[in-house]
């Protein structure tokens, strides 16, 4: 996969850096908007890198369920982080 971000889209950068995705360059010019022409940062993300990041992710998910289906996370998390009623 690729991903071609503008240079000041500090949120996409993040969220393709959170994904796992690996800068390669820059497209000079690459893209005509607002009356000029605009770089782009590229990025990508291999099959084998995708793959592995699914699995890690599956392993913290089955972690946390874990962690938190003991007897008494749900009571220590409504003490430190409050109930919230409606």
């Amino acid at each position: 996969m690729s991903a071609a971000i503008g240079p000041d889209n500090a949120r996409s950068i993040a969220l393709v850096a959170k994904l796992g995705f690996s800068r390669e360059g820059v497209l000079r010019d690459h893209v005509f908007m607002n009356g000029a022409w605009r770089d782009s940062l590229l990025y990508s993300l291999l099959a084998p890198e995708w793959q592995e990041n699914n699995v890690r992710l599956q392993r913290a998910t089955e972690a946390f369920n874990a962690a938190v289906s003991r007897p008494g996370i749900a009571e220590s998390f409504d003490r430190d982080f409050g109930k919230k009623s409606h």
